[in-house]
């Protein structure tokens, strides 16, 4: 198997690799350079994509060839992701708001219908920021906002959103809307301010 990383070949002995995965964790553990995360891949001349979970295992390494990999540096990588977010949170909000107006309409069908949506959307939201605060080792006990701990806004976060899942239990409709206009959609803005003065800091490192 010939295999470039960032352009330069590489002499690594892959027989105990049975597929794609088992290789880029190999690589991963010693020939990526420091703080660097593989950013494409190429397998055979083409680039490869997960299109779901588990699919570099269904490579099996006697179908690869060639095996290019680009690197992207960890504060570029957090810095996209984290640019992506902003956009991200501006969408959720538009579609919090959306959701709490029908509530408030009464029209609690398509109101849960798209409740249900932002429930998906903030289930991704959560686990973005989980990523990225391991990822990047972003510590919220010692990075602040606002004069406070980080770690507040996101134990903040955290109990407004169990609110939401209990009254919706309660079938509480109006109180739902409030809570979600009121103190979600507040805590969200609050986050976007957090996220979009990290991806300064990292597009400032980057530069740099």
């Amino acid at each position: 198997m010939n295999i470039i990383i960032n352009g330069a070949s590489i002499g690594e002995n892959m027989e105990e690799a049975a597929n794609l995965e088992d290789v880029l964790v190999k690589l991963s553990r010693g020939k990526l350079p420091e703080d660097h995360l593989v950013g494409t891949v190429k397998v055979n001349g083409r680039e490869f994509s997960e299109l779901y979970p588990g699919q570099s295992q269904e490579v099996v390494v006697e179908k690869i060839n060639d095996l290019e990999i680009t690197t992207v540096s960890l504060e570029k990588f957090a810095a996209a992701a984290i640019n992506d977010c902003t956009v991200f949170l501006v969408r959720l909000v538009e579609s919090v708001q959306k959701t709490a107006e029908l509530f408030r309409m009464s029209d609690e069908t398509v109101a849960n219908e798209y409740f249900a949506k932002v429930v998906e959307t903030i289930r991704a939201l959560l686990q973005f920021i989980e990523t990225t605060r391991k990822t990047v080792d972003w510590n919220f006990q010692t990075s602040m906002y606002n004069g406070k701990p980080i770690q507040e806004e996101w134990d903040r976060l955290l109990e407004v959103v169990d609110e939401l899942h209990e009254i919706q239990e309660e079938s509480d409709w109006i109180l739902l809307a409030d809570i979600l206009e009121y103190e979600f959609v507040p805590a969200l803005n609050r986050w976007k301010e957090i996220i979009g003065e990290k991806a300064l800091n990292y597009e400032r490192c980057a530069s740099n």
